[in-house]
């Protein structure tokens, strides 16, 4: 459980606190800390809406949901 919060906290400490990078260069930083810290990203579409998030743990683990925004 402490390596699901750690991971999920690293993740989007960087992803909001990283440097500025072309889109491009963003999403394959991204894929390559996702992979190294075994976490899968994903996307969602909802109406006009696209929700992001990752997941990480073991099913039947308790679930904890951060929710970050602007």
């Amino acid at each position: 459980m402490k390596f699901v919060v750690a991971t999920l906290f690293i993740l989007v400490s960087v992803s909001c606190a990283g440097p500025s990078m072309q889109s491009s260069n963003q999403g394959q930083f991204r894929t390559n800390l996702a992979a190294s810290l075994n976490v899968s990203l994903h996307s969602m579409a909802i109406g006009s809406f696209n929700l992001h998030y990752a997941e990480a743990g073991t099913l039947g683990k308790p679930t904890i949901v951060f929710i970050h925004g602007t």
